[in-house]
């Protein structure tokens, strides 16, 4: 890839409470990806190629939390990805035409239970062990861009084309006064084209102000 920085793309989200109980709240959401980004150019053995970053993304979601117990608390979320329009792909002096990206289904879901819990203790107000679980398909098959500049053939695009990609995370979510740390472990479930990593650690701080 060309050049060393850039500027990514921009994401707005509009959220709405549809339901809220002392138990239980319910909620959804639409994010807009805007293609603020820059476009991904290469070099091919002759010529060079450039991928536009044109498409603007649509993710509306559902989401739930549930705490039943003063111990036992879990959530759940369901998404859909959709790109509005393709890219645009130029080889050389050529253009290959728009590539237009899969559809995205994600759901998740996550479970904890709090082992300790004391928002009046001086030093850790709060431990809970964590499952979680993801799963990524896509919905229709793949879009492919195929162009040449004489030496050499490019495809573009998702060429496994449909792809189940699910992983389980085991983590520990720590409460220190108003911080929050949670460290956790990231494990494949899929293999071949599914499986894009054989594993992952995770860090998360966050400080309430």
């Amino acid at each position: 890839m060309l050049g060393t920085g850039e500027v990514g793309n921009l994401r707005v989200t509009l959220k709405r409470l549809l339901y809220a109980s002392d138990t239980s709240v319910v909620g959804i959401g639409l994010p807009i990806g805007l293609p603020t980004g820059e476009d991904i150019t290469g070099e091919g053995i002759s010529s060079t190629f450039n991928l536009s970053n044109d498409a603007v993304h649509l993710a509306p979601f559902i989401g739930f939390a549930r705490i039943p117990n003063d111990r036992l608390f879990y959530e759940g979320f369901l998404q859909v990805d959709v790109a509005t329009s393709g890219n645009r792909v130029t080889f050389g002096d050529t253009d290959l035409g728009r590539l237009q990206e899969q559809t995205l289904l994600y759901v998740d879901f996550a479970v904890g239970y709090w082992l300790h819990r004391n928002p009046c203790a001086e030093w850790v107000t709060g431990i809970a062990p964590m499952l979680e679980y993801h799963y990524t398909t896509t919905l229709e098959d793949a879009s492919l861009v195929t162009g040449t500049d004489g030496y050499q053939v490019l495809t573009f695009g998702n060429t496994y084309n449909r792809l189940d990609i699910s992983n389980l995370t085991v983590g520990l979510h720590t409460e220190l006064g108003k911080t929050t740390v949670r460290v956790g472990g990231v494990f494949p479930l899929g293999g071949g084209g599914n499986r894009l990593y054989d594993a992952e650690v995770q860090v998360s701080i966050n400080r309430r102000f």
